[in-house]
């Protein structure tokens, strides 16, 4: 998927299922995308917004662990 792996519209499962190292980020953050049927539906913008957070910070924890992972 090239340098940047997700973007805010990539959709949460879709970051999930690719990156499990993203869900200790999610469940920390209070983000309840773990197990939810709409994770399909909802993007990275979605799911930040749905839960009060900010898009782009989301995305720089999200990408932070994919990179602390790829780097073990």
């Amino acid at each position: 998927m090239g340098k940047q792996t997700i973007t805010l519209e990539t959709p949460m499962d879709v970051v999930m299922s690719r990156h499990p190292e993203v869900l200790p980020v999610l469940l920390a953050s209070r983000i309840h995308c773990v197990g939810c049927p709409l994770s399909a539906f909802h993007s990275v913008s979605d799911a930040a917004l749905e839960h009060s957070r900010d898009p782009e910070a989301l995305l720089a924890s999200l990408m932070s662990a994919i990179a602390a992972a790829g780097s073990r």
